[in-house]
Protein backbone atom coordinates (compact mmCIF):
# COMPACT_ATOMS: atom_id res chain seq x y z
CA UNK A 1 0.00 0.00 0.00
CA UNK A 2 1.48 3.35 -1.06
CA UNK A 3 -1.27 5.68 0.19
CA UNK A 4 -2.07 6.51 3.80
CA UNK A 5 -3.52 9.51 5.61
CA UNK A 6 -2.51 11.59 8.63
CA UNK A 7 -4.74 12.52 11.58
CA UNK A 8 -6.05 15.49 9.54
CA UNK A 9 -7.35 12.95 6.96
CA UNK A 10 -4.87 14.31 4.41
CA UNK A 11 -3.74 11.60 2.00
CA UNK A 12 -0.03 10.84 1.94
CA UNK A 13 1.55 9.06 -1.03
CA UNK A 14 4.95 7.47 -0.45
CA UNK A 15 7.19 8.79 -3.19
CA UNK A 16 10.71 8.97 -1.72
CA UNK A 17 13.00 7.85 1.07
CA UNK A 18 13.15 11.43 2.34
CA UNK A 19 9.41 11.35 2.90
CA UNK A 20 9.79 8.10 4.85
CA UNK A 21 12.50 9.64 7.04
CA UNK A 22 10.28 12.68 7.71
CA UNK A 23 7.38 10.48 8.81
CA UNK A 24 9.67 8.48 11.09
CA UNK A 25 11.62 11.45 12.54
CA UNK A 26 8.49 13.53 13.19
CA UNK A 27 6.63 10.47 14.49
CA UNK A 28 3.66 11.16 12.22
CA UNK A 29 0.88 8.65 12.74
CA UNK A 30 -0.43 7.17 9.49
CA UNK A 31 -3.87 5.61 9.08
CA UNK A 32 -5.53 3.48 6.41
CA UNK A 33 -7.91 5.46 4.14
CA UNK A 34 -10.08 2.32 3.93
CA UNK A 35 -10.65 1.43 7.58
CA UNK A 36 -8.90 4.20 9.57
CA UNK A 37 -6.72 1.61 11.34
CA UNK A 38 -3.07 2.44 12.05
CA UNK A 39 -0.42 1.66 9.44
CA UNK A 40 3.29 1.05 9.75
CA UNK A 41 6.06 1.73 7.23
CA UNK A 42 7.92 -1.22 5.76
CA UNK A 43 11.29 -0.27 4.35
CA UNK A 44 14.10 -2.44 3.06
CA UNK A 45 17.01 -2.51 0.64
CA UNK A 46 15.32 -4.61 -2.06
CA UNK A 47 11.98 -2.88 -2.52
CA UNK A 48 10.50 0.60 -2.26
CA UNK A 49 8.86 1.73 1.03
CA UNK A 50 5.19 0.94 1.58
CA UNK A 51 2.51 1.09 4.25
CA UNK A 52 1.15 -2.01 5.94
CA UNK A 53 -1.62 -2.63 8.45
CA UNK A 54 -0.41 -3.31 11.94
CA UNK A 55 -3.39 -5.67 12.20
CA UNK A 56 -5.42 -6.46 9.06
CA UNK A 57 -9.11 -5.56 9.61
CA UNK A 58 -11.70 -8.29 9.12
CA UNK A 59 -13.51 -6.60 6.22
CA UNK A 60 -10.26 -6.46 4.22
CA UNK A 61 -9.01 -9.94 5.03
CA UNK A 62 -11.16 -11.52 2.31
CA UNK A 63 -10.58 -8.77 -0.24
CA UNK A 64 -8.27 -9.65 -3.10
CA UNK A 65 -4.90 -7.94 -3.40
CA UNK A 66 -5.88 -7.00 -6.96
CA UNK A 67 -8.93 -5.10 -5.73
CA UNK A 68 -6.99 -3.31 -3.01
CA UNK A 69 -4.27 -2.22 -5.44
CA UNK A 70 -6.89 -1.11 -7.97
CA UNK A 71 -8.58 1.18 -5.46
CA UNK A 72 -5.26 2.79 -4.62
CA UNK A 73 -4.53 3.41 -8.31
CA UNK A 74 -7.93 5.04 -8.80
CA UNK A 75 -7.35 7.21 -5.76
CA UNK A 76 -4.12 8.38 -7.40
CA UNK A 77 -6.14 9.42 -10.47
CA UNK A 78 -8.21 11.69 -8.27
CA UNK A 79 -5.18 13.10 -6.48
CA UNK A 80 -3.61 13.90 -9.87
CA UNK A 81 -6.32 16.53 -10.45
CA UNK A 82 -6.11 17.78 -6.84
CA UNK A 83 -9.44 16.23 -5.90
CA UNK A 84 -10.27 15.20 -2.36
CA UNK A 85 -10.69 11.43 -2.34
CA UNK A 86 -11.87 8.92 0.23
CA UNK A 87 -11.22 5.21 -0.12
CA UNK A 88 -13.95 2.86 1.10
CA UNK A 89 -16.39 5.67 1.88
CA UNK A 90 -19.02 4.26 4.18
CA UNK A 91 -22.67 5.22 3.72
CA UNK A 92 -25.55 4.06 5.92
CA UNK A 93 -28.96 3.78 4.27
CA UNK A 94 -32.00 2.19 5.92
CA UNK A 95 -29.74 0.55 8.49
CA UNK A 96 -27.67 -1.03 5.71
CA UNK A 97 -24.02 -0.20 5.24
CA UNK A 98 -22.66 0.47 1.76
CA UNK A 99 -19.06 1.12 0.82
CA UNK A 100 -17.86 3.05 -2.22
CA UNK A 101 -14.46 1.88 -3.47
CA UNK A 102 -13.19 5.42 -4.07
CA UNK A 103 -15.22 8.58 -3.60
CA UNK A 104 -14.13 11.82 -5.27
CA UNK A 105 -15.64 14.83 -3.64
CA UNK A 106 -18.07 16.36 -4.17
CA UNK A 107 -20.09 13.73 -6.06
CA UNK A 108 -18.31 10.97 -8.00
CA UNK A 109 -18.32 7.31 -6.95
CA UNK A 110 -15.56 5.19 -8.50
CA UNK A 111 -16.04 1.43 -8.46
CA UNK A 112 -13.34 -1.06 -9.43
CA UNK A 113 -15.29 -4.19 -10.35
CA UNK A 114 -13.33 -7.43 -10.46
CA UNK A 115 -15.85 -10.07 -9.37
CA UNK A 116 -19.06 -11.11 -11.18
CA UNK A 117 -22.03 -8.81 -10.69
CA UNK A 118 -25.65 -9.32 -11.71
CA UNK A 119 -27.60 -6.70 -13.64
CA UNK A 120 -30.04 -6.30 -10.73
CA UNK A 121 -27.27 -5.59 -8.21
CA UNK A 122 -25.57 -3.16 -10.61
CA UNK A 123 -28.86 -1.33 -11.12
CA UNK A 124 -29.49 -1.16 -7.36
CA UNK A 125 -26.05 0.33 -6.71
CA UNK A 126 -26.34 2.82 -9.54
CA UNK A 127 -29.84 3.86 -8.39
CA UNK A 128 -28.47 4.37 -4.88
CA UNK A 129 -25.75 6.69 -6.17
CA UNK A 130 -28.31 8.68 -8.13
CA UNK A 131 -30.45 9.05 -5.02
CA UNK A 132 -27.42 10.54 -3.26
CA UNK A 133 -26.96 12.99 -6.15
CA UNK A 134 -23.72 11.30 -7.20
CA UNK A 135 -22.39 10.28 -10.59
CA UNK A 136 -20.72 6.88 -10.86
CA UNK A 137 -17.86 5.52 -12.93
CA UNK A 138 -17.32 1.77 -13.13
CA UNK A 139 -13.84 0.53 -14.00
CA UNK A 140 -13.50 -3.15 -14.82
CA UNK A 141 -10.84 -5.64 -13.84
CA UNK A 142 -9.19 -8.42 -15.87
CA UNK A 143 -12.04 -10.92 -15.39
CA UNK A 144 -14.09 -8.88 -17.84
CA UNK A 145 -11.56 -9.33 -20.64
CA UNK A 146 -10.71 -12.55 -22.45
CA UNK A 147 -7.53 -12.36 -24.52
CA UNK A 148 -8.05 -8.59 -24.88
CA UNK A 149 -11.59 -9.26 -26.11
CA UNK A 150 -14.58 -7.87 -24.25
CA UNK A 151 -16.26 -10.64 -22.26
CA UNK A 152 -20.08 -10.79 -22.64
CA UNK A 153 -20.43 -10.12 -18.91
CA UNK A 154 -18.81 -6.70 -19.39
CA UNK A 155 -21.54 -5.39 -21.67
CA UNK A 156 -23.89 -4.63 -18.77
CA UNK A 157 -21.45 -1.82 -17.82
CA UNK A 158 -21.77 -0.04 -21.17
CA UNK A 159 -21.93 3.74 -21.03
CA UNK A 160 -22.38 6.33 -23.77
CA UNK A 161 -20.81 9.70 -24.52
CA UNK A 162 -21.08 11.66 -27.72
CA UNK A 163 -17.28 11.87 -27.89
CA UNK A 164 -16.63 8.20 -27.09
CA UNK A 165 -19.77 6.50 -28.37
CA UNK A 166 -20.50 3.33 -26.40
CA UNK A 167 -17.52 2.60 -24.19
CA UNK A 168 -16.05 0.55 -21.33
CA UNK A 169 -13.13 1.36 -19.03
CA UNK A 170 -10.64 -1.24 -17.78
CA UNK A 171 -7.76 -1.04 -15.32
CA UNK A 172 -4.63 -3.15 -15.67
CA UNK A 173 -3.31 -3.12 -12.11
CA UNK A 174 0.05 -4.72 -12.87
CA UNK A 175 0.89 -2.23 -15.62
CA UNK A 176 -0.88 0.66 -13.84
CA UNK A 177 -2.69 1.43 -17.07
CA UNK A 178 -6.21 2.58 -17.92
CA UNK A 179 -7.57 1.06 -21.14
CA UNK A 180 -10.66 2.60 -22.69
CA UNK A 181 -12.58 0.58 -25.28
CA UNK A 182 -14.64 3.19 -27.10
CA UNK A 183 -16.81 3.44 -30.20
CA UNK A 184 -17.87 -0.15 -29.58
CA UNK A 185 -19.83 -1.54 -32.51
CA UNK A 186 -21.46 -4.87 -33.15
CA UNK A 187 -21.71 -6.90 -36.35
CA UNK A 188 -24.40 -9.53 -36.86
CA UNK A 189 -23.21 -12.88 -35.45
CA UNK A 190 -19.62 -11.70 -35.48
CA UNK A 191 -17.26 -10.18 -32.97
CA UNK A 192 -17.57 -6.69 -31.63
CA UNK A 193 -15.29 -3.98 -32.94
CA UNK A 194 -13.84 -1.11 -30.92
CA UNK A 195 -11.05 1.41 -30.66
CA UNK A 196 -8.69 1.17 -27.68
CA UNK A 197 -6.62 3.88 -26.05
CA UNK A 198 -4.30 3.47 -23.08
CA UNK A 199 -2.92 5.89 -20.52
CA UNK A 200 -1.28 5.78 -17.09
CA UNK A 201 -3.69 5.27 -14.21
CA UNK A 202 -3.17 8.82 -12.89
CA UNK A 203 -4.22 10.27 -16.28
CA UNK A 204 -7.76 8.86 -16.14
CA UNK A 205 -9.38 12.30 -15.85
CA UNK A 206 -6.97 14.31 -18.01
CA UNK A 207 -6.07 12.10 -20.98
CA UNK A 208 -7.75 13.29 -24.23
CA UNK A 209 -9.42 10.02 -25.21
CA UNK A 210 -10.94 9.66 -28.66
CA UNK A 211 -8.48 12.06 -30.27
CA UNK A 212 -7.64 9.54 -33.01
CA UNK A 213 -10.89 7.96 -34.18
CA UNK A 214 -10.36 5.75 -37.19
CA UNK A 215 -13.08 4.58 -39.55
CA UNK A 216 -14.85 1.37 -38.61
CA UNK A 217 -14.49 -1.68 -40.85
CA UNK A 218 -17.10 -2.51 -43.49
CA UNK A 219 -18.09 -6.15 -43.96
CA UNK A 220 -18.87 -7.28 -47.50
CA UNK A 221 -22.38 -8.50 -48.31
CA UNK A 222 -20.89 -11.82 -49.44
CA UNK A 223 -19.21 -12.31 -46.05
CA UNK A 224 -22.42 -11.37 -44.25
CA UNK A 225 -24.38 -13.93 -46.29
CA UNK A 226 -21.72 -16.57 -45.59
CA UNK A 227 -22.03 -15.92 -41.85
CA UNK A 228 -25.79 -16.09 -42.19
CA UNK A 229 -25.53 -19.57 -43.75
CA UNK A 230 -23.33 -20.70 -40.88
CA UNK A 231 -25.85 -19.49 -38.32
CA UNK A 232 -28.67 -21.28 -40.13
CA UNK A 233 -26.65 -24.50 -40.05
CA UNK A 234 -26.16 -23.94 -36.33
CA UNK A 235 -29.95 -23.84 -35.96
CA UNK A 236 -30.07 -20.22 -34.83
CA UNK A 237 -33.67 -20.10 -33.59
CA UNK A 238 -34.22 -16.45 -34.46
CA UNK A 239 -33.04 -16.96 -38.04
CA UNK A 240 -34.99 -20.18 -38.46
CA UNK A 241 -38.15 -18.30 -37.50
CA UNK A 242 -37.34 -15.61 -40.05
CA UNK A 243 -36.60 -18.24 -42.68
CA UNK A 244 -40.03 -19.73 -41.97
CA UNK A 245 -41.62 -16.31 -42.53
CA UNK A 246 -39.71 -15.99 -45.82
CA UNK A 247 -41.00 -19.40 -46.98
CA UNK A 248 -44.56 -18.35 -46.17
CA UNK A 249 -44.07 -15.29 -48.38
CA UNK A 250 -42.54 -17.33 -51.21
CA UNK A 251 -38.92 -16.22 -50.83
CA UNK A 252 -35.62 -17.32 -49.31
CA UNK A 253 -33.81 -15.50 -46.51
CA UNK A 254 -30.50 -15.65 -48.40
CA UNK A 255 -32.02 -14.22 -51.58
CA UNK A 256 -33.51 -11.05 -50.11
CA UNK A 257 -32.46 -7.62 -51.48
CA UNK A 258 -28.81 -6.83 -50.71
CA UNK A 259 -29.75 -3.55 -48.97
CA UNK A 260 -31.12 -5.60 -46.07
CA UNK A 261 -27.76 -7.18 -45.29
CA UNK A 262 -25.84 -5.12 -42.78
CA UNK A 263 -22.26 -4.29 -43.74
CA UNK A 264 -21.46 -1.68 -41.08
CA UNK A 265 -21.29 -1.93 -37.32
CA UNK A 266 -24.29 -0.89 -35.25
CA UNK A 267 -25.04 -0.08 -31.63
CA UNK A 268 -24.00 -2.89 -29.27
CA UNK A 269 -27.33 -2.64 -27.41
CA UNK A 270 -29.13 -4.00 -30.49
CA UNK A 271 -29.30 -7.77 -30.72
CA UNK A 272 -29.33 -7.95 -34.52
CA UNK A 273 -29.63 -5.19 -37.11
CA UNK A 274 -30.43 -7.72 -39.83
CA UNK A 275 -33.41 -8.98 -37.85
CA UNK A 276 -34.70 -5.40 -37.50
CA UNK A 277 -34.29 -4.82 -41.23
CA UNK A 278 -36.19 -8.00 -42.03
CA UNK A 279 -39.04 -7.15 -39.66
CA UNK A 280 -39.29 -3.76 -41.33
CA UNK A 281 -39.12 -5.31 -44.83
CA UNK A 282 -41.99 -7.69 -44.02
CA UNK A 283 -43.90 -4.85 -42.30
CA UNK A 284 -43.98 -6.75 -39.04
CA UNK A 285 -44.08 -5.04 -35.60
CA UNK A 286 -40.52 -4.32 -34.57
CA UNK A 287 -39.28 -6.10 -31.43
CA UNK A 288 -38.88 -3.78 -28.45
CA UNK A 289 -35.41 -2.73 -27.36
CA UNK A 290 -34.64 -4.04 -23.86
CA UNK A 291 -32.48 -1.44 -22.12
CA UNK A 292 -32.98 -3.09 -18.75
CA UNK A 293 -29.84 -5.13 -19.30
CA UNK A 294 -27.80 -1.90 -19.58
CA UNK A 295 -28.52 -0.09 -16.29
CA UNK A 296 -25.76 2.52 -16.71
CA UNK A 297 -27.21 4.00 -19.91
Amino acid sequence: MLIGMDHHRKLIYLTSENQVKKIINEKIEIFCPNCQEKLKICWGNKRRPYFKHQVLPKHLSNESTLHQKGKMLLAQAGLAINAQVEIEKKVIQQEQERRVDVFMYPHLALEFQCSPLTVSVLKARNDFYRQQGWASLWILGPNYLKNKTIAPAALKFLKYQKKLGFYLIFLNVDRKKIIVYHHIRKYDWQRYHWITETCNNDQLFIYPFSQFVTSLPVISIKKTQFQLKKELRRKNRQLLNLQGICYEKGCNLLELPSKLFVTQGFWPIIDSKLVLNLYSFFKMPLPSLDLGQFPLL
